[in-house]
Parts: C-alpha cells; sequence; structure tokens
C-alpha cells in the first residue's frame, strides 16, 4: 500500500523554505531624482533581486545597475551557538519528560521519599 505524497501543509511549507537557496545582492540605484545610492536584498535569483528592489526601492527597472552576488548561501542552513544551547535544553526537556513516562513505576516512589526526606529535613 504506497502512500501518496503530501501536498500541501506546514511540513511542505518548512522542508520547501529550509531547501531554498537566498543569495545577497548588491546593486546600485541610479534615480535621476536623487542621488547614486546602494541597496543590498536577499532574493533566491538574480530575476528575483530586481523585482524586490523595484517594489522596495520604487524605482522602474532601468534604474538599477548590475547586480552583484555577494555571498550564496542556503537559506536556514546556518546554527549558531545560543540555536545549539537551545536544542541541547529541548532535547533535555523531551528526554526528561520521556524517561518519566518510560519509568513512572520507578520515579514516583523515589519522587515521593525524596519529597518527604526534604519535607523532614529541619
Amino acid at each position: 500500500m504506497s502512500q501518496a505524497p503530501l501536498q500541501e501543509g506546514v511540513f511542505c511549507a518548512i522542508l520547501a523554505t529550509s531547501q531554498t537557496k537566498v543569495m545577497l545582492c548588491k546593486a546600485r540605484i541610479y534615480d535621476p531624482d536623487t542621488l547614486q545610492y546602494d541597496v543590498e536584498v536577499e532574493a533566491p535569483s538574480i530575476s528575483d533581486a530586481y523585482t524586490i528592489i523595484e517594489r522596495r526601492e520604487g524605482v522602474e527597472r532601468k534604474y538599477i545597475g548590475a547586480i552583484s552576488v555577494i555571498d550564496e548561501s542556503s537559506g536556514g542552513g546556518s546554527i549558531d551557538v545560543g540555536d545549539m544551547g537551545g536544542y541541547l535544553a529541548l532535547g533535555a526537556i523531551v528526554f526528561g519528560l520521556w524517561l518519566v513516562i518510560e519509568y513512572w513505576w520507578i520515579v514516583i516512589p523515589v519522587a515521593v521519599i525524596g519529597g518527604i526526606g526534604w519535607f523532614l529535613k529541619d
């Protein structure tokens, strides 16, 4: 029995965004009403970068100079130390919850004896 692939939903959205290539692009705007200035955008392609700049800056495509790619990386692929600590804490909580659920017959008596000992320590 084969299962039909998931067509839409949160899982597909997460999967699609985690595999999207993102480029950091830089372009110079030559607007006749203002001075020349540089803009940076993140876009999956050069064509999308032009579209983003047109909409965000409110200029026509003919006023946008050549776009250069500054950095090309996969979106959502970088994990810093803060994220690692968060994942470690989340993993510890899930592991602790699993331990309590799996070994409840040991955890409950130990917790009761520990609670009695803590209450009677004075």
